[in-house]
């Protein structure tokens, strides 16, 4: 070997090198190795701020003591009393509102009695009325304990140290609300009260999880001065609007949305970290962490004080006018502080990267061939390379499904994204091995220059596309943009420290801001996972999730590859990653004690008058020992009944329903259905959702024609009449179970 040639082998070897420790540095920070777990005693604490000690005597009193606090339970009832007790022995105005009506929320119409409601009001100095919502009641399956007792316990603590403080320019109304799991009932019943109307920002707190750092998982449109306040107050900021955008495309939902329909400006907020216990028997005390309620306290408090310094309407008017209408783009760093510029400025952002883009590509091109091709190439060759990156990640997916191994990565998202990334890495050596089977007589060199050329116009083009579009997430091509416009200015640099320090550098802030993103999003959805059914393709979800998380670090890697004298050492070893990644992920199992197969005991009627039990599954992982021949016969189940009154003038008929004990009944008219109404008003639905089931639900119903027309009714219940140890028992201990009963009836109108 010569001595040229050995040292352009450790040229490669130092640029590689450089690369991948960027990326490890990039991993560290977005670990945030300087955030402590510790918190303060309550005694060191100042009594007008916020104390996660002080909280902690009111979660454990809502989540262990008092348990589960399904809407209409007695768990649910002494919720209630204890808030109103707490508030009122803090000095507090305290209203209990008992609601019942009629609603659509988020497309269904529910029929809601006796949801109960605790409000409590601050009076400010000034105009403007700021609301913190939050639901007190709990899933069926557990004792909510994260979601969102943990919650409840910081508004408590908030609501303290605003009342030992001094008084603010808005007023602060709590809404302490329930029903919320049963369909975001508290916030529409709150929305027909008196004070409701006062309202002109709300904070909304929620959780899925309960340990990591709360986030800021959403705002309105309008921000009314909120985001603003977050942004400036909050002492540990979390959140990106990459997180809106994916969470508006999955199933799930807060109060947020009733508030935000109302078209009231504000902001959702909710720890996410330990999904895996979010509405099971597991969402203990145990699994709440101090610091979690410490940083939710702080942050709301601190929020609250901001956007009410001088009034709500103040506030909201300054802030509205400066952000040009909108919520733009917003994101933090590191949790040390949080980035937000307007949807107008990202536009400019936008028109100013292809400007720029343009001026950069003027720069002398490899082997002195034409720029604008270059940059064509180079753009056709990255595109390529993107979707041969995500097709690779899909395959990779199916071939699992196939070989039976399905959510292998549940309970490790770690081995999802060491495998799908390695396939999606795979994707673009094989697309730059083609291009440079295609271009034989271009240099490495002139070929790494053309790819980074790629890349910028690329990012450049998705920049303004996301502007134009008003597509928050405009700022994550924004980034990697700079990294490429750093490494073709670096490339020009005469000296070689230079050209690499503005590469890794450019690179690094990137991989930072983007590792956010993806740390966010995996740890939040790879859980979720364990709730979409045994149908729902969530290996090839997650395939494309880690694929696509992967993609914007592989692609940087395209002039690296390039620069190489030969793509043939790089294509053995991604395929023998590759190999063995798969190998890792068909001999791993999915569960965990701690991390567990999600499993419903469902408890039916039967033909003979008896109630059979059996397993359900809910999720496409390998399924329990037995499956659904774990069965066991029980006493009748319990059952709605229908009682019809006789034939009324124009049609109309009296229909009362009974489902004592259920916590839920599903309504469904088929056939001549004109109208029903109830005394909320009339409505035309064919389904609908009954909440509040201890008295009977009178319907007037009205036919539409001499056709047939039949009432189903399927109720929910808790629990089972007998028990079923007999089919609880075998379950194995990487499970966690929830046992569930229902009822029907059907009667002719």
């Amino acid at each position: 070997m010569t001595d040229g040639a050995r040292q352009r082998r450790w040229a490669h070897l130092v640029r590689w090198s450089g690369y991948l420790g960027t990326l490890l540095v990039a991993l560290l920070l977005t670990s945030e190795p300087w955030r402590s777990a510790d918190v303060a005693p309550a005694s060191a604490v100042p009594v007008a701020s916020f104390s996660a000690h002080r909280a902690w005597r009111h979660l454990e009193r809502l989540a262990a003591e008092i348990g589960n606090r399904l809407t209409g339970s007695p768990g649910q009832a002494r919720a209630a009393d204890y808030l109103e007790q707490e508030l009122r022995g803090l000095g507090i105005e305290v209203v209990r509102q008992r609601g019942s009506g009629a609603d659509v929320v988020a497309g269904m119409t529910y029929v809601y009695r006796d949801i109960d409601n605790v409000l409590a009001r601050l009076p400010g100095r000034g105009e403007g009325t700021l609301l913190l919502s939050v639901h007190y009641d709990s899933a069926s399956e557990g004792a909510g304990a994260a979601d969102n007792a943990l919650n409840v316990a910081a508004a408590l603590e908030v609501a303290r140290a605003l009342r030992a403080g001094p008084p603010l320019g808005a007023t602060i109304l709590f809404n302490f609300n329930g029903g919320e799991e049963l369909g975001l009932l508290g916030a529409a019943a709150f929305a027909r009260h008196p004070w409701f109307s006062q309202v002109s920002g709300f904070l909304n707190l929620d959780a899925s999880g309960g340990q990591g750092r709360q986030l800021l998982l959403r705002t309105t449109a309008r921000t009314g001065g909120l985001l603003e306040a977050y942004v400036s107050a909050a002492p540990h900021p979390h959140g990106t609007v990459v997180a809106q955008e994916i969470f508006s495309l999955l199933p799930f939902d807060t109060d947020f949305r009733v508030y935000d329909e109302a078209g009231l400006p504000g902001l959702d907020l909710a720890p996410y970290e330990d999904t895996y216990a979010y509405h099971t028997a597991l969402d203990r005390v145990e699994r709440v962490a101090l610091r979690t309620v410490q940083d939710v306290g702080d942050n709301v408090l601190a929020t609250l004080r901001a956007a009410g310094a001088a009034g709500a309407a103040d506030a909201a008017d300054a802030a509205d006018v400066r952000a040009a209408g909108g919520r733009g783009v917003y994101f933090d760093v590191l949790g040390l502080t949080m980035v937000r510029w307007s949807s107008r400025l990202a536009l400019g952002l936008g028109l100013a990267v292809v400007a720029a883009t343009a001026l950069l590509l003027v720069l002398p091109c490899g082997e002195g061939r034409g720029r604008g091709a270059a940059a064509l190439i180079g753009g056709a060759t990255v595109v390529l390379s993107a979707l041969l990156a995500l097709l690779a990640s899909l395959g990779a997916g199916m071939l699992l499904v196939a070989l039976g191994e399905s959510m292998s990565w549940f309970a490790r998202p770690w081995l999802a994204v060491g495998c799908y990334a390695t396939f999606a890495l795979g994707g673009v050596v094989a697309a730059q091995a083609l291009v440079r089977l295609v271009a034989r007589r271009f240099t490495p060199a002139a070929l790494s220059d053309v790819a980074t050329r790629g890349l910028l116009v690329v990012w450049a083009a998705l920049a303004l596309w996301a502007a134009l579009a008003e597509v928050g997430s405009s700022y994550v091509p924004l980034v990697w943009w700079l990294a490429s416009a750093l490494a073709l200015l670096g490339a020009r640099a005469g000296h070689p420290a230079m050209r690499w320090g503005l590469t890794l550098g450019g690179n690094l802030v990137a991989a930072v801001l983007w590792l956010q993103v993806a740390r966010l999003v995996i740890s939040s959805l790879v859980p979720v996972t364990g709730m979409l059914g045994a149908e729902a393709p969530s290996e090839l979800l997650i395939a494309a999730l880690c694929g696509g998380a992967a993609l914007p670090v592989v692609l940087a890697l395209t002039p690296l590859l390039q620069d190489l004298p030969s793509l043939r050492w790089p294509g053995l070893a991604v395929v023998a990653s590759a190999l063995a990644a798969v190998a890792a992920l068909w001999l791993a199992f999915p569960y965990s004690a701690a991390r567990p197969k999600r499993t419903y005991v469902a408890v039916a009627p039967r033909a003979d008058g008896t109630a059979q039990a059996s397993v359900v599954a809910v999720d496409a992982g390998p399924t329990v020992p037995g499956g659904a021949q774990l069965v066991a016969t029980l006493p009748a189940a319990r059952q709605p009944t229908i009682e019809l009154g006789p034939p009324g003038p124009e049609g109309l008929r009296v229909v009362r329903v009974y489902a004592p004990g259920a916590y839920q009944a599903e309504l469904r008219f088929d056939g001549a259905l004109g109208s029903w109404r109830t005394a909320d008003g009339v409505r035309t639905a064919a389904e609908f959702i009954w909440v509040g089931t201890s008295a009977p639900l009178e319907l007037q119903v009205a036919r539409r024609g001499a056709g047939r027309l039949q009432l189903h009714v399927h109720a929910r219940y808790q629990g089972a009449q007998a028990p079923v140890t007999s089919v609880t028992s075998r379950l194995p201990a990487w499970s966690v179970v929830a046992v569930e009963s229902t009822g029907d009836a059907t009667a002719e109108l």
